[in-house]
C-alpha cells in the first residue's frame, strides 16, 4: 500500500498498487447559480489502487460504492487542453488511437483535490479531479 503524501510508481510486471488517503478531503466546486458561499464539495475517494494486471483504476468512494475504471476509458476521458479543446470543449483524443492494453506508469496526487496519471504511451498532462473520477464512474455503473 503506498500512502497519499507522494506517488506511486507502477512497477512492470506488480499485479497491484495502492494509494489510500490518510484523512478524508473534499473538493470545493461552485456552480455557475449559486453565489460563492455555497460550495458543492465532492468528497475525495477513501482508497485508490491502481490494478495493473486487470488494467483498472478501482476506486472506493465509500462503503460499498466501488468502481473500477478501465484504463482506457480513463485515458479516453483525460481533460487536459491536449485532448479536450480548451474553448469549445469539443473533444480532440481519438479514442482508436488508445492501445487496449494501455498502463499507468505513475499516479500523483495533486493537492487535495485530484490525481495526476502517467501513461505509458508518455501521456502525462491530464489532472483528474475528484469531481471528473466521479462523473467517469457514475457514466461506466
Amino acid at each position: 500500500m503506498l500512502c497519499a503524501t507522494g506517488s506511486a510508481s507502477v512497477e512492470s510486471g506488480q499485479t497491484s498498487d495502492s494509494l489510500s488517503l490518510a484523512k478524508p478531503v473534499a473538493h470545493v466546486q461552485f456552480s455557475p447559480n449559486q453565489k460563492r458561499t455555497t460550495p458543492i464539495m465532492t468528497a475525495a475517494p477513501q482508497n485508490i489502487r491502481a490494478l495493473q494486471e486487470e488494467g483498472v483504476l478501482e476506486i472506493c468512494w465509500s462503503e460499498p460504492d466501488i468502481v473500477k475504471i478501465p484504463y482506457k476509458a480513463l485515458r479516453c476521458s483525460c481533460p487536459c487542453a491536449g485532448c479536450v479543446n480548451e474553448f469549445t470543449g469539443q473533444i480532440m483524443l481519438d479514442p482508436d488511437t488508445i492501445p487496449e492494453d494501455i498502463k499507468l506508469t505513475n499516479v500523483s496526487f495533486t493537492g487535495n483535490y485530484a490525481l495526476k496519471i502517467s501513461w505509458d504511451g508518455g501521456h502525462d498532462t491530464g489532472l483528474y479531479t475528484w469531481e471528473r473520477l466521479k462523473s467517469i464512474c457514475d457514466a461506466i455503473r
